[in-house]
């Protein structure tokens, strides 16, 4: 009996590991091929030296224009799915999470594509095969209701589509007295030094039972730092907080409908994403090298990672 209680409870504890598994997402970038698009696995697909593991056949015999861009073949098409551990009846699901639109198409039925990556150029002949991104080419006239630059698409490879259905909401920003800003301070692992920075200005936003408030820091008067807090409208209690700063590759993005005489672009969304998942949020900096995370306020908070294939 106990063996049997065991081997349920371990079931269960499997099956509760899976289920909270986060989809692995990715970017849909458009070619300057009339009519394609590209999703990059190359953040997840490690390459190697060894003629056995190649990712690329050889390409000498295609010349340096032809082979900025070609299909794999049978070979190396089984070797990225292997790498990428992605089968041929998975699915590639895309999603724009601003106009809610979503399409998905049969693995089987996409081309597994090597495309030279913006940082080579035929200077560089013969490609090494770590100057390729190798992924899904997609047909973009099959992606109706899109945006038309993919900025707010996302693309989930696997068996069923992780995407909530309702598309997710701008965060719509309001000034606030200095006093209206919570109080609490600062909790250590997120402070900023002090002295350094001087308080200026303060946002909230209310949504879904959760309160936004985030507060500019200043150093020389430039916006280098903003602290985020994210309360239980009910309880006010905090459930989140995090500082944005500046650093070497990453920037603040401008708040929406702060300065909208400078910058119309909408950068923090918020909402549902994901099948009977948290709210979550995201867009509060630019990544230079890095690649952007969406912050998941369940239990607990989470930060998960578009894999953008971002290289210089």
């Amino acid at each position: 009996m106990r063996k049997v209680c065991c081997f349920i409870s371990f079931c269960l504890l499997l099956a509760i590991g899976v289920n909270a598994q986060e989809p692995v997402l990715y970017r849909l970038s458009a070619l300057e091929k009339s009519n394609i698009g590209f999703v990059s696995l190359s953040d997840n697909y490690p390459l190697s030296s060894h003629p056995d593991s190649l990712a690329i056949p050889d390409i000498k015999a295609k010349g340096p224009k032809s082979a900025k861009y070609f299909k794999l073949d049978q070979t190396y098409r089984k070797r990225f799915l292997s790498g990428t551990k992605t089968a041929e009846t998975d699915q590639v699901f895309i999603y724009d999470y601003a106009t809610n639109a979503l399409a998905a198409f049969a693995v089987k039925d996409l081309n597994v594509v090597a495309v030279l990556n913006l940082y080579s150029d035929e200077s560089d002949w013969p490609y090494a095969q770590e100057d390729y991104m190798i992924g899904f080419e997609i047909q973009t006239d099959r992606l109706k209701g899109f945006g038309d630059d993919f900025n707010t698409v996302l693309v989930a490879p696997g068996k069923k589509n992780p995407f909530g259905g309702q598309a997710l909401k701008p965060v719509v920003w309001k000034k606030i007295k200095a006093s209206e800003y919570p109080k609490k301070a600062i909790k250590k692992d997120v402070a900023l030094q002090p002295g350094k920075y001087i308080a200026g200005s303060s946002y909230r936003f209310e949504r879904d039972g959760l309160q936004y408030f985030i507060r500019d820091y200043l150093q020389n008067d430039h916006v280098f730092a903003r602290r985020l807090v994210v309360l239980q409208s009910k309880t006010e209690k905090i459930i989140f907080e995090k500082v944005y700063s500046e650093s070497e590759g990453v920037s603040l993005a401008p708040l929406n409908y702060v300065d909208n005489d400078k910058d119309t672009s909408i950068n923090q969304w918020t909402g549902k994403l994901f099948k009977n998942g948290a709210t979550v949020i995201f867009g509060f900096e630019y990544q230079s090298f890095g690649c952007p995370g969406i912050t998941i306020l369940g239990k607990p908070v989470k930060e998960i990672y578009i894999n953008c294939d971002n290289r210089h």
